[in-house]
């Protein structure tokens, strides 16, 4: 009678499950549920948010924040992707606005690819 991990069909709430039961009552709103639709629930919001994290990874999908675009920025400078670079710190000044320190250097840099593309 081992408990297997669960999500409520109500609220959402991570429960624990005995599988061998038909169905149990939510410990955190009180709503009964058929375990195999929590175990079920429970698959597809794990299935999910692991599919998000890969495309997030793999494609670049989802806002990045400051600092990871003047890192993928810069890795594309190292890879003379210049047309790439440029791209992502237009996309960092854009995204941010921000006229710092990392901002006047993400111009600087964004210019400098685009100058050296045009030669």
């Amino acid at each position: 009678m081992p408990l297997i991990a669960a999500k409520c069909t109500q609220c959402g709430s991570s429960i624990q499950v005995d599988d061998t039961n038909e169905a149990g009552i939510c410990i955190h709103c009180g709503t009964a549920f058929i375990t195999e639709k929590a175990i079920n629930n429970y698959n597809t919001f794990i299935t999910n948010n692991t599919t998000q994290h890969i495309t997030k990874n793999i494609y670049g999908k989802d806002d990045k924040n400051i600092d990871e675009l003047i890192a993928d920025g810069e890795r594309f400078l190292q890879l003379e992707s210049l047309e790439q670079a440029n791209k992502v710190f237009q996309k960092a000044i854009e995204a941010d606005r921000l006229i710092g320190v990392h901002g006047l250097d993400m111009l600087v840099q964004a210019a400098n690819c685009v100058i050296i593309t045009e030669l």
